[in-house]
C-alpha cells in the first residue's frame, strides 16, 4: 500500500510513535472525487484513529491542515464534494508512478 510506503508504517499523529496503523480517510471513500486520492488517506493508530480523528475533529482538522496546507485542504475539500466523475483509468497511472517513486 502506498500509504504505508510514505507513513513509514506509523502513526502520523505528532507525538505518536506506534505502528500497528489503520488508514484513516479525511472524506469518506464513498466520495469519489478524493477515494484514491493520497492526500485524503493518512495513517493512524487504533488510539488516535478513535479518540483524535473520530471525536476530536477539530484538532483533528487543525492538524490536517497544518500538514496539508490551507490550500491543498481546500482542493480537498471541492474534490470530496464535486460531481464530476473521476477518470479512473488516468487515477490509477498516477498511482503507479507514485509507487515506482515511492520504492525508489
Amino acid at each position: 500500500m502506498l500509504v504505508k510506503l510514505r507513513d513509514n508504517n506509523m502513526c502520523q499523529y505528532p507525538g505518536c510513535p506506534r505502528s500497528g496503523v489503520h488508514a484513516h480517510h479525511l472524506y469518506s471513500r464513498r466520495h469519489f472525487g478524493t477515494r484514491w486520492n493520497l492526500d485524503n488517506i493518512i495513517l493512524l493508530c487504533a488510539g488516535c484513529h478513535f479518540f483524535i480523528a473520530h471525536k476530536e475533529y477539530e484538532v483533528f482538522r487543525e492538524f490536517i491542515v497544518r500538514r496539508l496546507g490551507e490550500d491543498k485542504y481546500k482542493t480537498l475539500r471541492v474534490l470530496a464534494y464535486s460531481t464530476t466523475k473521476v477518470d479512473v483509468e488516468l487515477v490509477l497511472m498516477g498511482l503507479k508512478l507514485l509507487a515506482k517513486d515511492l520504492r525508489c
